[in-house]
């Protein structure tokens, strides 16, 4: 059975009466509205989901379309931002908090409605427009998946203990059930996502390939490892450049740049640098900052950015170094527990091929919850904007064990903010598969898998192979060895 997942509160028969042959289109929105979220996870509870109107025309006809988004907006059903950008943004729209806050309900859907969903699915997999063969081998074991639906159940109903949580999981039982399968291919960095890329962990469990259950073979601290390569480029070559000649020569252009252009004398206290710093900052980024005080260095190190990155707009090695140079400089003041001694980045490598950097944050910072901590460690460290107002907690914290990891991170999000994601993501692309997928493939060739992200879904008479593998590609590609986890 095929189901919509719409709010319990919202009962077209009493809101729209008239309109009963119909009422399979309303739910269609509505889903949409409910699906859309499960399967980004950029978007939360306020966020406006983008419909296209050709593609809500093709299923509720042309005909029909105003009159159903104009009486769900008219009663206040859902909401809209009436924002759109031809060929680029579609209108956005959101279910109200009164509907959404009812709970939700599972509705069959009609034969002839399914039918048209199925025929204008905007993510059917369709092999015939696929160019890459790893893509195509990949998608086509998608379709082998399945799910010991009545183990899932019964594990939902015994251990889910919110309503939400409950009829989340079951949408995602019913997507394998039912065979409703999405593979998308992340054109900017190269990711695949899929029905089980976005599977809910707890349930990996009870899917299955032809009835045979599958294990998970996880890279531990897989970014945050892979970020190493980074790291310890950059740290050889500040060592290969590190010459008294090379230093003075950098010293004095930057000084020279800074009295020339923005008429500050370098040889200032940090008393000093801490007042000219919003006025330095507002003439960069033409917007005014308000800065009471510099924290762990954090301030003065955005100071330094500002003011050498024009001079290497082409390098960041340079910017680097520089930084690494200046912070060691003694008329800045007393600032020794912050110089950059690359001990915290050695630390740091340590602890992500241990797979143990997770757990050594979560114990300094006092977190017990597994379950949110990582999504807020990587929006708050390596993709937030650098902002001069307000810094997140995460992000203080990693400063102060981490600060030559931290710096670099902030050097990389001088080119643009999304930087430092867009490579890691690239990079875990690349070789979860290009490299390691390929090779399972064509040395393996009998071997059931799937990729998420960064592990590797396979039958359990495959996990020594697969993993060794893994460990061969990571040594090859990165020089390191990571932890796996296999569960």
């Amino acid at each position: 059975m095929k189901y919509f997942y719409v709010p319990k509160r919202f009962d077209p028969k009493v809101l729209f009466p008239e309109m009963e042959r119909h009422y399979q289109k309303y739910y269609y929105v509505l889903h949409k509205l409910f699906e859309i979220p499960l399967h980004n996870r950029t978007m939360n509870e306020d966020s406006f989901i983008p419909l296209h109107s050709k593609h809500l025309e093709k299923i509720l006809n042309t005909r029909w379309c105003t009159k159903i988004m104009g009486d769900l907006l008219g009663k206040e059903v859902i909401f809209s931002d009436n924002h759109y950008i031809v060929g680029s943004k579609a209108k956005g729209y959101k279910i109200s908090k009164y509907y959404k806050s009812g709970g939700t309900n599972r509705i069959p859907i009609e034969k002839s409605m399914y039918k048209n969903i199925e025929q204008n699915k905007e993510n059917r997999i369709d092999f015939s427009k696929m160019t890459n063969a790893l893509h195509v081998a990949l998608a086509k074991k998608l379709l082998d998946i399945e799910i010991d639906a009545v183990g899932a159940c019964k594990y939902i109903n015994l251990e889910m203990k919110k309503e939400e949580d409950v009829v989340t999981y079951m949408y995602f039982v019913d997507s394998i059930l039912n065979k409703d399968f999405r593979f998308i291919v992340d054109e900017t960095v190269g990711r695949v996502h899929t029905n089980i890329s976005n599977f809910p962990s707890k349930l990996r469990r009870f899917l299955r390939y032809k009835g045979n259950p599958l294990v998970n073979i996880d890279i531990r601290n897989s970014q945050p490892f892979i970020f190493n390569k980074i790291i310890i480029s950059f740290i050889s070559e500040f060592i290969q450049k590190r010459s008294l000649s090379h230093t003075l020569e950098i010293e004095q252009e930057l000084s020279d740049y800074l009295i020339k252009n923005l008429k500050i004398d370098i040889r200032m206290d940090l008393f000093s640098l801490q007042n000219v710093l919003p006025l330095i900052i507002s003439t960069k980024s033409n917007k005014p900052v308000k800065t009471t005080n510099i924290y762990n260095i954090h301030s003065l190190r955005h100071f330094l950015y500002f003011a050498s990155y024009p001079i290497y707009i082409n390098s960041i090695r340079s910017n680097f170094y520089y930084l690494s140079q200046f912070c060691n400089k003694q008329y800045l003041g007393d600032i020794s527990s912050y110089v950059l001694t690359f001990d915290d980045a050695e630390k740091y490598v340590e602890l992500t091929k241990e797979g143990k950097f997770h757990d050594y944050f979560m114990e300094k910072m006092g977190i017990n919850d597994r379950s949110t901590y990582k999504e807020t460690f990587f929006k708050q460290v390596f993709f937030s904007k650098l902002n001069y107002n307000y810094i997140y907690k995460n992000r203080r914290a990693f400063h102060k064990y981490f600060p030559t990891v931290s710096t670099l991170i902030d050097l990389l999000k001088l080119l643009d903010y999304k930087f430092p994601s867009l490579l890691l993501q690239r990079a875990e692309s690349q070789i979860m598969i290009n490299n390691i997928s390929k090779r399972i493939i064509n040395e393996l060739p009998q071997c059931y898998f799937l990729t998420i992200h960064d592990s590797i879904l396979t039958l359990p008479e495959y996990e020594n192979e697969v993993s060794a593998i893994i460990l061969e590609e990571f040594s090859i590609k990165y020089g390191l060895t990571p932890t796996l986890k296999v569960d």
